[in-house]
């Protein structure tokens, strides 16, 4: 679970390193872009598309079984796979807590606080698995723009856009 004194830049570091962690236990041969569902999936976890409502991404839902990530289905694919490595993102931080006998539960949306240590860290962890920092790095110093980076990784502009301006790249 996440040391909540970490400052946010700590806490955005422990994200890129347990991301990198997963990366490379779990998408082994996998290239890009890096599919979220196949990683929760190698990890135990079950992962559904379901109606979730206006205002809930995903959610992750723990028990003495496992985890079970939901999607919604209604949002646009690159939306659906970030929402699926945040998620995995609360597994990773979370996994004591998602496999005891009270379970948890986490909903992404765009009403509450997403300033929270854990949603920092699902947030920072999320973009560090689908735009691995190497790799971002790389298409940056060989020209590519950002819309094909975006291509590439599978994700928004808008994200490629953020991380690049977290990594200061």
């Amino acid at each position: 679970m996440i040391d909540e004194t970490l400052s946010i830049k700590e806490l955005r570091e422990k994200a890129r390193v347990d991301a990198a962690r997963v990366f490379e236990e779990f998408w082994t041969g996998g290239g890009l872009p890096v599919d979220p569902v196949r990683i929760a999936r190698s990890m135990g976890l079950s992962v559904f598309t379901s109606q979730l409502g206006n205002d809930t991404w995903g959610m992750i839902v723990g028990s003495d079984n496992g985890a079970d990530i939901y999607l919604d289905k209604d949002q646009a694919p690159t939306r659906m796979r970030f929402s699926c490595a945040h998620e995995l993102g609360h597994f990773v931080d979370r996994a004591a807590d998602l496999t005891s006998n009270r379970g948890y539960v986490d909903k992404r949306s765009s009403t509450g606080a997403h300033d929270t240590p854990a949603e920092i860290y699902a947030n920072e962890f999320a973009a560090s698995l689908l735009a691995p920092e190497g790799d971002l790095r790389r298409m940056v110093m060989r020209g590519d723009d950002d819309i094909e980076i975006a291509s590439a990784f599978g994700i928004s502009l808008t994200s490629v856009e953020y991380r690049r301006q977290f990594l200061g790249i």
